[in-house]
């Protein structure tokens, strides 16, 4: 009888780890049906879930690279995600993601976004930075503090058009092989104050609307 008994409690908790692994696998079914999108760009993942928060991460969980976005000569080529920017709320990019030397448009149109996560993100070798932030409309901070620029040589139309930005610390940039900054900051409405005092403009041959339309520029 206590055999028996053992056998049936036995039987039970198998069945019980069943129906709770069975649970698991539909609610994770679930979570990634209710995803408004997701996809690879090179040897990276990316993934916006249903609250709109974009997630880029390295396929391998270790290390990989973004593919490539240009705004060179006759070509544009903006990043996958880029379809869906009025659905995108927050950006975070995990360790190990490395952009691509080209990374034009890399967050540009991304309308609705009010927060990035981009502390993560190697630019070590990014050459072409054009467009990187353009048309954020609602972001009113970005934290660039950890973004390596000394390889950058396009940062035009970077910011542009990023209307309710009021916070921007560039004190880290390197601009040293920098060509171009056509209107880097056009549209930057609300920023009150910008301090460019280590940029390197040695370089420099285009600056054109590079201040244009931002009014509270004190």
């Amino acid at each position: 009888m206590v055999k028996r008994s053992l056998r049936i409690s036995g039987v039970i908790l198998i069945i019980g780890l069943i129906i709770v692994s069975l649970m698991i696998s539909i609610k994770e079914s679930l979570a990634a049906d209710d995803d408004i999108a997701s996809g690879t760009s090179e040897s990276c993942t990316w993934v916006i879930d249903s609250q709109g928060v974009l997630t880029i991460s390295p396929t391998n969980g270790t290390r990989g690279t973004l593919g490539t976005f240009t705004n060179e000569g006759y070509t544009t080529i903006k990043p996958p995600w880029n379809a869906y920017g009025d659905s995108v709320t927050k950006v975070v990019v995990n360790s190990g993601v490395f952009a691509n030397n080209r990374s034009s448009f890399l967050f540009a149109d991304l309308k609705n976004c009010l927060t990035m996560d981009i502390t993560n993100l190697n630019t070590s070798r990014v050459l072409e930075a054009s467009n990187m932030f353009s048309s954020c409309n609602s972001i009113t901070a970005l934290n660039l503090t950890n973004f390596d620029t000394s390889s950058m040589n396009n940062m035009s139309g970077m910011f542009y058009a990023c209307y309710n930005l009021e916070s921007l610390d560039l004190s880290n940039f390197n601009t040293s092989k920098v060509t171009n900054t056509e209107k880097m900051f056009d549209g930057c409405r609300n920023l009150t104050s910008l301090n460019l005092t280590n940029f390197d403009t040695s370089k420099i041959w285009n600056m054109t609307g590079m201040f244009s339309r931002m009014y509270k520029l004190s």
